[in-house]
């Protein structure tokens, strides 16, 4: 089961498939085509188009851009991950951290 906080604008997109157990916090959009898979996402959080997460966490105020793949990681506060990157199982990125476009970090 994933749970939605409906406290503030939270928005899912229409194409997105969302497998618990997880949260998506309050004032977070996640936009089309995304797989997000025992993930639990903070508040005021943002991910864009055709993003794969599964079994992360996701601290408040991360940005996650479009065509991002996301494993087993942990993105701390105000992360900000661009255009298709992977973040490989066991990454933790700390508060902050920017990681580049189509940048691969290995496991």
């Amino acid at each position: 089961m994933m749970y939605i906080e409906q406290k503030g604008k939270t928005k899912v997109g229409r194409s997105v498939t969302l497998k618990g157990p997880g949260m998506v916090g309050t004032h977070t959009k996640i936009d089309d085509h995304c797989s997000i898979i025992e993930t639990v996402i903070g508040h005021h959080c943002s991910v864009g188009k055709n993003v794969s997460m599964k079994r992360c966490h996701l601290w408040d105020s991360v940005i996650v851009e479009d065509d991002v793949t996301i494993t087993d990681s942990i993105l701390c506060h105000g992360c900000v991950i661009k255009k298709g990157a992977v973040i490989n199982k066991g990454c933790i990125i700390g508060k902050n951290c920017t990681i580049g476009e189509n940048v691969i970090l290995p496991e």
